[in-house]
């Protein structure tokens, strides 16, 4: 096993956060992060290191949330106006945040949830701005299948 980021072998590994990535380093590199587990001498990855992991994924807003959200206000048949009322904010805004112009707050963006009945809030895998799907990838997710006519 070699250190992410000098590329030596070492005797010790660690899982550490550095810059906001896990990575898997030499007790050497460990220094420049924090160390969130230790690997065992094996080189496997303990409980405790897939669990530092998983807890350095955060929630964000969805990069698709303009889509997801001017999806939404069609399936519901509703006027961007009507729901600037219903969720008392400025029809402007609500026009600029459907185009993607600008970010809604936490408040605007648990409103519209809400309202419209979207998730618009995801884990993001360490800082990677990476949606976490939870679903085992399938067979057509790896392999570009031709349809034959």
């Amino acid at each position: 096993m070699n250190c992410e980021i000098c590329g030596l072998g070492d005797k010790k590994f660690y899982i550490a956060e550095i810059d906001g990535s896990a990575m898997r380093v030499c007790s050497e590199c460990a220094a420049f992060g924090k160390i969130l587990s230790e690997l065992s001498a094996d080189g496997s990855t303990s409980r405790n290191s897939i669990r530092a992991l998983e807890n350095m994924s955060e929630l964000v807003l969805d990069p698709d949330y303009s889509a997801i959200l001017a999806d939404a206000l069609r399936k519901k048949d509703l006027k961007l106006e009507k729901l600037a009322e219903k969720i008392k904010e400025s029809p402007d805004t609500l026009r600029k945040i459907f185009k993607g112009a600008i970010t809604p707050t936490e408040e605007t963006t648990k409103k519209l949830s809400g309202e419209l009945g979207v998730k618009l809030i995801v884990e993001d895998i360490a800082g990677t701005g990476q949606k976490v799907d939870k679903r085992e990838p399938t067979f057509k997710d790896i392999v570009q299948i031709k349809k034959h006519k």
